[in-house]
C-alpha cells in the first residue's frame, strides 16, 4: 500500500519532547530499549506516549537516555488508508512488546491489550532524526522510530534485531536490567513468541 495518497503526520506541537536533562535526543542508531512508562492518552495530543530508556545499542554513549514516541490513534476524520496505517503501527508496538501476536488478534479481533504490562519490557528499534518546520516557522528536529513509511520497532528476538547488543538477561518479557524504576510484567500470561507480522512489514516497508 502506498503512503503517497494521504498525509500521515507523527508531529507533536509541544517543545523539547525528546529532552529530559540527560543529553537531549537519542542519537541516530540501533538500540535495545526498556519501556519505563506508557501513557495511553497524552493530555496535549490524545496520542499514546511510549517512554523508553536506552539500555544498549550501536552508540554506547546513549545508554541511559530516554526516548518518547507519540503513537496516533485512528481518527474518524481521516480516510481509511490513514487509519489503516495508524492501526498497523499500534499493532506493531503490541507485537514488538510481546503483548499479543497476529494469531491472537486474528482469533479474537476484539482483544484489548493491557498497556500496563508493557512497563519493563524490552524492544529493539532504529532511531532517526526527522527535521521539520514548526507552526511558528522554526526549524526543529526530533528523534523517532517512524520515518518515511517505515516503523522501525521490533521484538528483541526478531531477525531485524540482529547486530544490536541485547543484555543476556533480556528476553523481551520484562526481565532485562535497567536503571529505570520499573515493575517487570509477568510473562506467564503473555504469548511465548513476539513475532512480527510479515504482512505489516510489507505494508510499512
Amino acid at each position: 500500500m502506498s503512503n503517497d495518497s494521504f498525509e500521515f503526520d507523527m508531529d507533536f506541537s509541544g517543545d523539547d519532547i525528546d529532552r529530559d536533562g540527560k543529553g537531549g535526543m537519542v542519537a541516530e542508531g540501533a538500540y535495545c530499549f526498556q519501556v519505563t512508562e506508557v501513557n495511553p492518552h497524552s493530555e496535549n495530543t490524545g496520542d499514546m506516549v511510549l517512554e523508553a530508556e536506552v539500555i544498549s545499542g550501536t552508540t554506547p554513549t546513549e545508554v541511559g537516555k530516554k526516548h518518547y514516541e507519540y503513537v496516533k490513534y485512528p481518527d474518524g476524520s481521516l480516510g481509511d488508508a490513514a487509519n489503516g496505517v495508524r492501526r498497523s503501527i499500534i499493532r506493531q508496538v503490541f507485537y514488538a512488546l510481546k503483548l499479543t501476536t497476529p494469531e491472537e488478534l486474528k482469533a479474537n479481533p476484539k482483544f484489548r491489550v493491557d498497556l500496563s504490562l508493557a512497563v519493563g519490557r524490552l524492544f529493539c528499534g532504529k532511531i532517526k532524526h526527522e527535521h521539520y518546520t514548526s507552526n511558528s516557522g522554526e526549524q526543529k528536529a526530533k528523534a523517532t522510530l517512524f520515518q518515511k513509511g517505515a516503523w522501525d520497532m521490533w521484538a528483541v528476538d526478531s531477525p531485524k534485531s540482529a547486530g544490536i547488543p541485547i543484555p543476556s538477561s533480556g528476553n523481551g518479557n520484562g526481565s532485562g536490567q535497567s536503571s529505570a524504576a520499573s515493575t517487570p510484567a509477568p510473562s506467564s500470561s503473555q504469548p511465548a513468541a513476539g513475532v512480527n507480522d510479515p504482512e505489516l512489514d510489507a505494508m510499512l516497508g
